[in-house]
């Protein structure tokens, strides 16, 4: 029992409480959750062989009420309680925070007179209090286990960042050398590649520097834009703004005369973070710039790259050769078109690659079993004024990292002007591929083209 309990404890630890609870028989003074269940768990303790209990649980809530731990309670219940006749049920409705919830209810929970209830519910604590309320006013069951959760943890960083947590998800922010991300991660693995010996790194002007791991975002274009080291570098600002939402804000920069903010928000109930980068001009001419993610990922993954067919170069992709040139017919054994993807099958002979897809989304599978999204938005009559105009960029570094760089379009921002760039990233379970195993790129078009 104790490690079925372990495993629901790391799916979803405010759920422990009531399972000990129902395994212990404990008192409401011992165990605070104890006090809403205390019929259903004098039910369970009088149950017999000849006289079985007939007890029916739901699972309610969010996608977090669809997951695997509600499997783990079922079957430990069951064992728990072998005379007892356990009708189990899941209602669980992904992406419903609880004002959604209060209209789905009517439908899905009270007709169904459950005698325990395993709720989970983001959103605000006022609309979760009303079903709770209207639970034990419309139905007759006389036990309720019920896990309030408003909102996400957001703490400050000792570093002055900022972490982001809703259940499996966690995201962690650093004003550190130019406001990254060091932590993007679907429960415990990390996306982002970092450097162990950076930790805690500063910038100081006149000393020796060091290329920043981590998530890292930029302006362009590559080579054309002039180096901007108190963006890149130095010291940024972290704040909380709201439930699940942070920002990073950057010094003026003393080159480019512009500053720029990174908004992110966690979503309740999914690993889907919004990053937006917003740039302004507060200087007193005319700036030329483009948006330049270049987040590093964790080495050695396989790059996913939905082709469009206005592509100008005769391979779909350049190469980048060790001189500067660029070559738009490469041969290299890491890199096919198949299905109308283009996949970087591993690290190829030159580390430099640039796409023109139009497709806005791309994916890179992780040797951490991580499938990482990027979707963001495309402009066919916007002049793209990286080299080539290229809309993304890929740079591998051995097997260490691998660079994931959407190009946003040319913004000619007048002195005071604004200009912003949204990528939407995910996080989802998916087994590394085996050499010589194929990936399901017709299910990666379905889920992502449409999403």
């Amino acid at each position: 029992m104790k490690g079925a309990e372990m495993k629901m404890k790391g799916a979803v630890g405010c759920f422990l409480s009531v399972s000990m609870a129902l395994a212990l028989c404990v008192s409401a003074a011992e165990n605070p959750s104890a006090a809403y269940i205390q019929r259903t768990m004098k039910a369970l303790a009088e149950s017999t062989a000849e006289n079985p209990a007939h007890v029916r649980v739901l699972f309610y809530g969010q996608s977090i009420t669809a997951q695997e731990w509600t499997q783990i309670v079922q079957k430990d219940l069951a064992a728990r309680y072998p005379t007892v006749q356990f009708e189990f049920r899941n209602a669980a409705i992904g992406g419903y925070q609880s004002p959604m919830l209060i209209r789905t209810a009517d439908h899905d929970l009270y007709p169904w007179y459950p005698d325990l209830l395993f709720f989970h519910v983001y959103g605000p604590t006022d609309k979760y209090e009303e079903i709770v309320r209207r639970v034990r006013e419309r139905t007759s069951a006389g036990t309720l286990a019920t896990v309030p959760v408003s909102g996400s943890a957001v703490t400050r960083n000792p570093d002055g960042g900022v972490t982001l947590r809703f259940a499996g998800n966690r995201v962690v922010l650093s004003p550190l050398a130019g406001g990254r991300v060091l932590e993007y991660s679907l429960n415990g693995a990390n996306a982002i590649y970092l450097n162990p010996a950076q930790q805690g790194w500063r910038h100081t002007p006149g000393i020796p520097s060091v290329d920043p791991c981590g998530g890292r975002c930029d302006i362009g274009p590559e080579r054309v834009i002039a180096p901007h080291p108190d963006l890149w570098l130095g010291d940024w600002t972290g704040e909380i703004v709201g439930d699940g939402q942070a920002r990073l804000t950057s010094a003026r920069d003393r080159v480019t005369g512009v500053r720029l903010t990174r908004d992110f928000a966690l979503s309740a109930d999914s690993s889907r973070l919004l990053f937006t980068q917003r740039v302004v001009n507060e200087s007193d001419k005319p700036v030329s710039c483009c948006h330049w993610s270049r987040t590093l990922a964790v080495g050695g993954g396989v790059v996913l790259i939905p082709l469009t067919s206005d592509s100008r170069f005769p391979k779909s992709y350049l190469m980048y050769s060790p001189n500067a040139a660029m070559m738009f017919k490469p041969e290299d054994p890491n890199i096919r078109i198949r299905d109308g993807f283009l996949e970087v099958l591993g690290t190829p002979a030159n580390a430099k690659l640039g796409m023109d897809s139009m497709a806005g989304w791309f994916c890179y599978l992780t040797r951490n079993n991580l499938l990482f999204t990027k979707k963001y938005p495309v402009f066919p009559d916007c002049v793209y004024s990286e080299m080539a105009g290229l809309t993304i960029s890929i740079w591998y570094h051995e097997n260490d990292m691998c660079e994931l760089e959407p190009i946003g379009p040319r913004e000619i921002l007048a002195p005071g002007a604004p200009a912003s760039f949204r990528e939407e990233w995910t996080l989802e379970p998916h087994a590394f591929p085996s050499r010589g195993e194929p990936v399901d790129l017709g299910a990666l078009r379905k889920r992502f083209a449409t999403a």
